[in-house]
């Protein structure tokens, strides 16, 4: 299939070629491993804080903030919030 013909009938562009051309190009080969980790906290205050530290020491966020709620109908379990945000640095 040729690419630019499919998207001139999609009523796409040159501009918009040109953007997908782009994503379709290979990524340049890493050359050590990606560090990981996962800030959490029950305070959401608590996480946007350890999350700006860590943003001004070069990590970067991966993906979006989990929320998880702990309790029960009974009452015996405390409801409750967990909030998790993974990050990844070069």
């Amino acid at each position: 299939m040729d690419i630019e013909k499919e998207f001139e009938r999609l009523g796409l562009g040159k501009k918009e070629v040109a953007c997908v051309s782009k994503l379709a190009e290979k990524p340049e080969p890493r050359t050590s491993a990606m560090k990981y980790k996962i800030i959490h906290s029950n305070d959401p205050q608590q996480i946007a804080e350890k999350v700006t530290v860590e943003l001004a020491k070069g990590w970067r966020l991966q993906g979006g903030v989990t929320i998880a709620f702990y309790g029960d109908d009974t009452g015996f379990i405390m409801d409750a919030y967990k909030y998790a945000q993974a990050m990844v640095k070069d």
